[in-house]
């Protein structure tokens, strides 16, 4: 299992896009090459489902519940549409990752808290290393690089912003890996040079892919967490630090900084931004299809066909925003599952301070998982769940039983 998973670290981090179209053969639908990691953690889901009485090492019932709702709206999409709604399922199958660190658990895999760091940090190296790898063919190439044919169109995308490198799911992995160098140096008392380096770095890689989205969406939860948590001081100095390495930027690289800069300002206007402008009028229409079928949704399996008369055609890509994607898909009740959900992981983020404050490591993780869950929120209105908000939830859901005394223990495999 532990080799598999690898698979899918280095499949996801590296080729997203691309395992996503490499159709491997036909039995009543077509088999991609994806569908193989989603069969993984649907497997592990129904392991631990049956291990535990299908109470998931104390997930929260709320979650479950939302999970319930997916699975429920894949169901009756087959009603409508055939074998189409469990292949436009691959579009949530993402959550259920949060199995993976489960069945760890299960088997005995992560035991404590060391086990637990080194598979997070084993993980994380494994996947900033193949953007990091990603980042420099494209660069090499001259812009977006796939090796599907079907996904040839976007190679070397260009809009607005200049030419495009990386997607916004590669960007927020490299996102996550300055968030937890910075909550790192936050935790120890000995702050080390490489990791501060490392943190500017990977900041700028960001910036320079022009993906706007996930490290507006991460700084913005990184803010929030540790004001709410009285931790002011910390976001002045960084702010400070930024503002510095900023005026250093346009002192030395003015023109660079400024392209970099620009994307950013126009994400905050979105009418005048030509991409935010198309994504509003796509989910306009999406929103008024929503509406015909408001309370459970259309099911999964119509995929999309929105007819948008401002663009003079019809447009087959989603919504990119999970909050209408779930109002469609699954209605109201799928998204205020959803919501619930969400608000349930980050409360039980927050009340779990009791049992890490002991615990640099445990703190630092559990610091962590609340901004990648409230980064949810803001990412939510561009794109989809995170590629691996599944495998957080199920870190999250880990490391409360790691240092709450009383939770579940694990069970003989």
């Amino acid at each position: 299992m532990r080799f598999i998973y690898v698979i899918v670290l280095f499949f996801s981090s590296l080729l997203l896009a691309d395992i996503g179209a490499f159709q491997l053969f036909t039995v009543g639908t077509a088999v991609y090459f994806i569908d193989f990691l989603f069969f993984f953690f649907l497997l592990c889901f129904g392991i631990v489902g049956i291990k535990t009485g299908m109470k998931f090492y104390g997930l929260n019932r709320s979650f479950v519940i939302f999970l319930g709702v997916l699975l429920f709206s894949i169901l009756y999409g087959s009603l409508r549409y055939g074998f189409s709604a469990i292949g436009e399922g691959r579009y949530i199958y993402w959550i259920f990752f949060l199995a993976v660190p489960l069945y760890f658990y299960l088997a005995g895999f992560i035991r404590n808290l060391r086990d637990f760091d080194k598979i997070f940090k084993i993980s994380y190296i494994l996947i900033i290393t193949n953007v990091l790898i990603l980042l420099a063919v494209e660069i090499a190439y001259g812009g977006r690089f796939f090796l599907a044919p079907e996904n040839r169109e976007f190679a070397r995308l260009e809009d607005e912003r200049g030419l495009r490198y990386l997607g916004s799911e590669e960007s927020f992995h490299l996102g996550v890996g300055v968030i937890f160098l910075l909550i790192d140096q936050y935790i120890n008392k000995r702050k080390r040079l490489w990791k501060t380096i490392a943190i500017l770095v990977l900041t700028g890689l960001i910036l320079f892919t022009k993906n706007r989205t996930a490290i507006i969406g991460l700084f913005l939860s990184f803010v929030v967490v540790f004001a709410l948590e009285g931790k002011a001081k910390l976001i002045l100095k960084i702010l400070a630090g930024g503002a510095i390495s900023l005026g250093l930027a346009f002192l030395l690289f003015p023109s660079a900084t400024q392209s970099v800069l620009e994307p950013i300002q126009k994400a905050f206007n979105i009418t005048q931004d030509e991409t935010g402008s198309w994504r509003l009028l796509v989910q306009a229409v999406a929103i008024r299809q929503s509406l015909e079928t408001p309370i459970l949704g259309q099911g999964f399996g119509g995929y999309f066909e929105y007819y948008v008369e401002e663009l003079g055609g019809v447009v087959n890509y989603p919504p990119h925003s999970i909050y209408i994607y779930l109002f469609q898909k699954s209605g109201l009740v799928g998204l205020l599952s959803y919501l619930i959900g969400l608000g349930a992981l980050i409360r039980e983020s927050t009340r779990l301070k009791k049992f890490t404050a002991d615990s640099a490591t445990a703190e630092k993780y559990r610091l962590l998982f609340k901004v990648l869950l409230i980064a949810q929120i803001p990412y939510g209105f561009a794109y989809n769940f995170s590629t691996y908000l599944g495998f957080y939830i199920g870190m999250l859901i880990v490391l409360k039983n790691l240092v709450n005394k009383p939770a579940l223990q694990p069970l003989p495999a």
